[in-house]
């Protein structure tokens, strides 16, 4: 996946609605556009992680991620921020902001492309999913290219 560059402030990401022109991540902290309270900004955030059973599973759920990816550039939804990565031992970490309320749509859930993500996503897994909700401490974004 290519990331896009964009102009971005911190408070847009913990709002959730960190966003480039791709969907994808790619901003520039600036300073004065810190804010002073990062409290209460996002309703929820979300850290997944999960192992894979081979190279190949993990090739496969690369693919249906980068599906997601590309329905949320499409959508543009302006309630969530997300971050996949994927680490060298072919586990995937999700980080996910939400700035709506439980009983609102989730841009991401409800998507097509997250439900065919879902499918089967049980026999591309080894062992089992940990998702736990977290607390910002911090953050510093600066240009990814």
């Amino acid at each position: 996946m290519d990331s896009a560059k964009c102009d971005t402030s911190i408070g847009q990401l913990v709002a959730g609605r960190l966003r480039t022109p791709r969907g994808l991540l790619g901003p520039t902290l600036l300073e004065q556009d810190k804010p002073t309270g990062l409290e209460g900004l996002v309703n929820k955030r979300l850290v997944t992680r999960y192992g894979t059973q081979s190279s190949e599973a993990a090739d496969e759920n690369q693919r249906r991620v980068e599906g997601v990816f590309a329905e949320l550039a499409e959508t543009r939804p302006d309630t969530v921020s997300y971050i996949v990565l994927r680490l060298e031992d072919d586990s995937f970490v999700h980080v996910s902001f939400h700035d709506h309320t439980d009983d609102e749509v989730n841009p991401i859930a409800s998507s097509a492309a997250f439900a065919h993500f879902q499918d089967e996503h049980s026999s591309r897994r080894e062992g089992l999913v940990d998702q736990q909700k977290a607390e910002l401490v911090g953050v510093y974004i600066t240009t990814i290219a």
